[in-house]
């Protein structure tokens, strides 16, 4: 029996299905935003409106971003443009101003926000001050990191405190030997401990967030390891 197939009827087991609701039920919860303005819900009932007449032209202002909070990551996966070195705007790292002028514009309209999609967010050094700068619009936001480098307890605090309500750790393997196959310069052993190091000072601080999700794209090289993983 594969290991895809012994994780399918592990996951259908009683208890491993309730497992799972309650942690569906937790991420949920770690998801939503607290309350906006009433100039959000009327936004988003508008917004919904245009999308269901097929409106050609658009009033409504955003429901969710995306902030590229920097193009640059240390990794090199064979299938990024960012990890083959194939873009051709020059690197950099997004700046405070530019953020609040965009939270000045649409914040108050804005349901989520997710800071990362071509670099590695944790690599902005204000990263954090964009996460509470959204925390302060009442907006939930996600970071997706590969959370490959050396990340100081005093770092992760500041994360919790921001007010993040997401982290997804993108780790293809549940070993050294796995991992880096796709994940290049990763370094498997370091990324393990920044997660353990998270969840215990979420623990510590009193803090259900932000919610820690391991995103685990399967491969050949990877599948028999999906039990050890779940």
């Amino acid at each position: 029996m594969c290991a895809a197939t012994r994780a399918h009827r592990a996951a259908a087991s009683p208890v491993s299905f309730l497992k799972r609701l309650r942690s569906i039920a937790h991420r949920i919860d770690a998801l939503t935003p607290e309350p906006k303005p009433l100039r959000a819900y009327l936004n988003w009932g508008r917004a919904n409106w245009e999308m269901l007449r097929r409106s050609g032209r658009i009033a409504a202002r955003p429901l969710k971003l995306t902030f590229d909070a920097t193009n640059v990551c240390q990794l090199r996966c064979p299938l990024c443009p960012t990890g083959l070195q194939l873009q051709d705007k020059p690197t950099q790292h997004a700046d405070i101003a530019t953020f609040q002028r965009l939270m000045d514009e649409v914040g108050d309209y804005v349901f989520q926000l997710d800071f990362f999609n071509w670099g590695e967010p944790l690599l902005n050094k204000h990263i954090t001050d964009f996460v509470a700068l959204a925390s302060e619009r009442r907006i939930s936001s996600t970071i997706s990191s590969n959370f490959s480098f050396q990340y100081d307890d005093e770092r992760l605090r500041s994360l919790i405190r921001s007010g993040l309500n997401q982290l997804i750790v993108s780790l293809d393997g549940a070993s050294v030997e796995t991992a880096g196959t796709y994940r290049r310069r990763g370094d498997f052993d370091l990324v393990i401990e920044n997660m353990r190091r998270l969840v215990r000072l979420k623990r510590e601080m009193g803090s259900s967030t932000p919610y820690v999700v391991w995103r685990f794209l399967v491969f050949r090289f990877n599948e028999h390891e999906l039990a050890r993983a779940t």
